[in-house]
C-alpha cells in the first residue's frame, strides 16, 4: 500500500490538473484559429483564408476562399483583460451552433486574444481588425 500511495497521488493529481485551463497547444496557434475538444478544426493561413470582423456586433468571421470551410464567433463583449469572462456564440461548418458559451480569456497580445470554454472545450482566436 505505501508503494501505491504516491503512484495514486501522481494519478490524482494529474487527472485534476488543467481541466480549466486552455490547452497549451492551442495557446500557442495562429491569432484566427479554432479547437474543439483538442483538434484544431480551422486555423489561419493568409493564402487560403479570409477573415473580417464587425465592430458594432462583436462579429468575428474566418473562411476559406471556397466558403466551405469556415467559423463565426460573436462575443457579448470584447476581450479587455486575462483570466475574465465572457459569453459569446460560436458556429463552424460541419459543427453546427453553440449559444451562450462562457469563455475564460486565456490570453490577450495586442489585437488579438485567446478564448478558452472549460466546459465544452472549445479554443477560439481571433484579432480585432482596424
Amino acid at each position: 500500500m505505501k508503494r501505491l500511495l504516491p503512484l495514486l497521488i501522481l494519478v490524482l493529481f494529474a487527472s485534476c490538473r488543467g481541466r480549466n485551463e486552455a490547452d497549451p497547444e492551442f495557446l500557442t496557434s495562429e491569432a484566427w484559429c479554432l479547437t474543439v475538444k483538442g483538434s484544431t478544426v480551422m486555423s489561419y493561413n493568409p493564402l487560403q483564408h479570409q477573415c473580417s470582423y464587425n465592430a458594432s456586433t462583436r462579429t468575428f468571421r474566418l473562411c476559406d476562399d471556397e466558403a466551405t470551410k469556415w467559423f463565426v464567433l460573436r462575443l457579448d463583449a470584447l476581450p479587455t483583460t486575462e483570466g475574465t469572462k465572457i459569453s459569446g456564440d460560436i458556429s463552424w461548418s460541419g459543427g453546427g451552433t453553440k449559444t451562450g458559451i462562457k469563455f475564460t480569456v486565456s490570453q490577450i497580445l495586442g489585437d488579438s486574444f485567446w478564448l478558452w470554454s472549460p466546459k465544452e472545450k472549445i479554443g477560439v482566436s481571433a484579432t480585432i481588425l482596424k
